[in-house]
């Protein structure tokens, strides 16, 4: 067995989330909470350091033993007293003070925290380090940071600068806050890489050493370079997570959730174009079901729009449902919407726009549709030969997802990008380190009919 390891954990500008009541899909809490479930499960782990402020210390006793039975778990703000006594002012000193007590009183108790892995927020700004540096142009002053900032971002970022010798990994859920050009300036300490749903070099300005007086004319601002990997991450929203199969009754041919991109008083939107597309001008019996908020102008006339429906709902609905459409995002970056549905037993098509980099499948899988026509075309073969449909989303299933549910896909990530970076260290990745999951697949009797499925698909 591998040593025992410590692993530092956290979310860069926001705050973890215990109470299962407040935990969401939809706000990034629920990928944390899994992920940090996944590592305490891990018997090569000793301890998980948390260094984000979480709701930890008001949860019960019973609901911390039951989500860290084996009382790995440490979080400074309710281990560490002192933490508690801090200012919380205007002033630039008590500022400074915040984070730079926090790394004293952490760092006292001589953790040894051998990698982390953090979680990029929104409340993670250019500026985390408030009070501590200039700014760059004049006239100077004290650059200063958003309360969100200083209260959820600064703790992690000044404790990773401080120990440079500790390597992590930044996961990116959200494309609104990873971007080609990084200028989080501050910090010095960059994540060995960016795993996240898109492949894409990233030039980061920052700090070249942590310094107060630091400035542009004394070039200690520079670019580094890091790269973006698409790792595959998107999965954890199903981590855990009981497998529907496919066979069950599917009485609803068609859903699919697609939120409005532009402002509620627009009259062009990307996905709405999309929508008329594929669904709107081919759906002659108006039985295609549109959930998400939209405007009034965009539902006139079209039943299918049905309004906001809650998660768990929803996942009900989609039981229900034997075909949906993945749409692109803005930033093309692959998205949790395939996974969520192959785990609920849906047929998730891919519109052409959808995982451009062929992240998933490749270029030519018939789980690509080519335009509208061939949605329908294969929609039509799938109905009337149902047992081919059910053995085609199984045989996705097993092939994307049968390593999320445990939660294997993400221990295998790590243990590869810990082997890159040259740390002699491998989490155990079977047994009672992963999530049990229901096997649903007979690999000798379905081989054929696998086979059969993908040649009757291509025809098309």
């Amino acid at each position: 067995m591998s040593k025992k390891n410590t692993v530092a954990f956290f979310t860069v500008g926001s705050a973890i989330k215990f109470n299962e009541k407040n935990i969401l899909r939809s706000d990034g809490t629920c990928e944390y909470y899994m992920l940090l479930k996944l590592l305490l499960k891990n018997p090569t782990i000793e301890r998980v350091v948390l260094l984000s402020k979480s709701d930890w210390g008001r949860i019960s006793e019973g609901e911390r033993r039951k989500f860290d039975p084996l009382n790995k778990l440490y979080d400074p703000f309710t281990e560490i007293p002192e933490l508690s006594l801090r200012k919380k002012t205007k002033s630039a000193e008590d500022k400074v003070n915040y984070y730079v007590e926090f790394h004293r009183l952490l760092s006292a108790k001589n953790l040894n925290i051998d990698f982390g892995v953090g979680f990029i927020s929104q409340g993670w700004g250019t500026i985390a380090l408030d009070s501590y540096s200039i700014t760059l142009n004049p006239p100077y002053r004290l650059a200063k940071s958003l309360d969100m900032t200083l209260y959820y971002a600064s703790e992690a970022i000044f404790y990773l600068n401080k120990n440079p010798q500790l390597k992590w990994w930044l996961l990116a859920t959200d494309p609104r806050y990873v971007k080609p050009s990084m200028r989080h300036r501050d910090i010095v300490n960059l994540p060995q890489s960016v795993l996240g749903q898109q492949d894409f070099d990233i030039n980061w300005y920052c700090m070249k050493e942590l310094k107060q007086n630091a400035s542009v004319e004394n070039d200690d601002f520079g670019i580094k370079e890091v790269k973006s990997k698409y790792a595959g991450i998107e999965k954890m929203t199903i981590m855990n997570k009981k497998i529907v199969d496919p066979s069950v009754e599917k009485p609803d041919k068609f859903t699919i959730v697609s939120m409005q991109l532009s402002a509620p008083s627009s009259i062009t939107d990307l996905r709405y174009d999309i929508l008329k597309e594929y669904i709107l001008d081919q759906d002659v019996d108006k039985t295609a079901r549109i959930f998400g908020k939209w405007s009034d102008f965009y539902k006139t006339d079209n039943p299918q729009f049905k309004g906001y429906i809650a998660t768990e709902v929803l996942d009900k609905t989609f039981t229900d449902t034997r075909y949906t459409i993945v749409l692109p995002t803005k930033d093309g970056w692959v998205t949790s919407k395939y996974s969520e549905m192959l785990q609920l037993g849906v047929v998730p098509f891919l519109h052409p726009g959808y995982d451009n980099q062929f992240h998933i499948v490749p270029k030519d899988h018939p789980l690509r549709l080519k335009n509208a026509a061939d949605f329908y075309k294969k929609m039509e073969y799938f109905d009337a030969n149902p047992d081919k449909r059910i053995q085609f989303v199984r045989l996705l299933q097993k092939e994307l997802i049968s390593d999320a549910y445990t939660g294997k896909f993400m221990i295998d990530l790590i243990n590869t990008n810990l082997k890159e970076a040259n740390i002699d260290m491998q989490l155990e990745d079977f047994g009672e380190a992963l999530f049990n999951g229901e096997i649903l697949f007979n690999e000798s009797a379905r081989e054929p009919i696998v086979k059969t499925v993908y040649k009757s698909v291509e025809l098309f």
